[in-house]
């Protein structure tokens, strides 16, 4: 029997480590190197010495996204979701610009799990989508997007990043170490990989 959850995936911080491939591409385009663990705040203006123009530039660029490695065990824990029918739909929300959106898509398919949900990108407010489109459970790691989806899921998910550690979480918001911590809540009797 099928769960009742819809659940909401953000890629970048959660499914994709998008701040690694910044780290890199800052590197090389621009001779701005950083540390990964430094970057405390999604404006990478206020952490990094890239100004808003670089930023920009790199986040309206398919080639970022293509080159960022998923989080461990994120795919196998998705795909496990959607064959053993852990949920009812699995949405991919990013507020990743449309021009992201083949390379985004390319990303999923190669890592085998564009189809285990339906993706939608240059989502700003994922508020209201969730609300517009049922979704009950979201995993996100945004801190300020955290706390808004508690008021519309019944629970957040929140992969714990140098980003949003220092915020006081509502009842419904879990802090989880992983994709393997992430699978717990959808498999609480136990599950393996097949």
């Amino acid at each position: 029997m099928a769960s009742k959850w819809v659940v909401g995936i953000d890629i970048d911080g959660v499914l994709a480590d998008t701040v690694t491939s910044m780290a890199v591409w800052s590197r090389i385009v621009y001779g701005k190197g950083f540390d990964p663990k430094s970057v405390t705040t999604w404006d990478l203006t206020e952490c990094t010495d890239l100004t808003s123009n670089e930023v920009e530039d790199m986040i309206n660029s398919p080639n970022l996204y293509s080159s960022a490695l998923p989080y461990h065990f994120g795919p196998d824990v998705i795909r496990l979701m959607a064959e053993r029918q852990a949920c009812t739909y699995i949405w991919f929300v990013s507020a990743r610009p449309t021009i992201t959106l083949g390379a985004t898509a390319a990303w999923l398919n190669w890592h085998h799990i564009a189809e285990a949900g339906t993706l939608k990108i240059d989502v700003t407010d994922k508020e209201n989508f969730a609300d517009q489109h049922g979704v009950n459970v979201f995993i996100e790691d945004n801190p300020q997007t955290v706390l808004k989806l508690a008021n519309i899921c019944e629970f957040v998910l929140m992969p714990t990043r140098p980003w949003n550690n220092m915020i006081k979480l509502p009842r419904n918001v879990y802090p989880v170490s992983g994709w393997l911590e992430i699978g717990d809540y959808f498999f609480p009797k136990g599950w393996q990989y097949i």
